[in-house]
């Protein structure tokens, strides 16, 4: 029982150790959508109720949401930021993130980014983000940014097989529907050719997604065309999230 007791005072030494002197890091979590009643749950969803009680967690916990402008300013070392930071990220577009999220982000106060496809924008169909909701957004819910998934790089996952002038090509389609300078890639999917067409696009910084990038918090000193989101979905237990946010990498 003490070598126990021994055990695990060391850890909890060594994580405050590591809190104290390790350089702040961004938790970039990334979303898709957000259900209400209804089991199973694809890997992609997230019933709502896990969701408010992970936003409930991170208010308690005393995190601050970060906007992609104060995102942009850490990433390019003009500013500092609270050890307990995150940047919260929906994926694709999804209506239900209007209808459920939105209202419990507005209630605990937290900030949000919605990365759109802007084809299914113009598609105007009931599950995805429609210029209207998005103008709706705007007015009703202040603390949500709208950013670029690509315009059509998305449905066919072919997106990584493309070339540079047919990455500028949709990258011009997309400033029709939003003007952004900032990217998530579909799939967290990327090349040169694709970070060149948005680095000559001026876009400021790209994300890439938990499976595609290494599955860690961001740091200033990675690259701003490649920073690492976590992946928040199904598959993982309440505990684990915390843990997630609480550990300093």
């Amino acid at each position: 029982m003490k070598k126990i007791v021994l055990i695990l005072s060391t850890l909890i030494i060594i994580l405050l150790i590591a809190y104290l002197f390790i350089p702040s890091k961004v938790a970039v979590l990334g979303y898709h959508s957000i259900i209400e009643n209804r089991i199973p749950l694809s890997e992609a969803e997230l019933d709502v109720n896990i969701f408010e009680k992970q936003i409930k967690f991170l208010k308690k916990s005393g995190f601050k949401s970060l906007t992609l402008d104060e995102m942009k300013c850490y990433m390019n070392k003009e500013c500092k930021i609270g050890k307990k930071s995150v940047l919260i990220t929906f994926d694709d577009g999804y209506i239900d993130n209007y209808k459920l999220a939105f209202p419990i982000l507005k209630k605990y106060d937290f900030n949000a980014v919605v990365f759109l496809i802007g084809s299914r924008v113009e598609n105007d169909n009931k599950t995805y983000f429609n210029k209207n909701y998005i103008e709706k957004t705007k007015e009703k819910y202040p603390n949500i940014e709208f950013a670029s998934h690509s315009y059509n790089l998305h449905d066919d996952h072919t997106g990584i097989n493309r070339n540079y002038d047919e990455y500028i090509k949709d990258i011009k389609k997309q400033h029709n529907i939003i003007k952004t300078k900032y990217y998530a890639y579909p799939y967290g999917e990327y090349n040169d050719e694709m970070i060149k067409a948005l680095k000559d696009s001026d876009y400021e910084l790209a994300f890439g997604y938990g499976y595609n990038v290494e599955f860690k918090k961001a740091n200033f000193k990675d690259n701003k065309y490649a920073i690492p989101r976590l992946a928040i979905d199904s598959s993982m237990p309440l505990w684990k999230f915390k843990l997630r946010m609480l550990l300093p990498f």
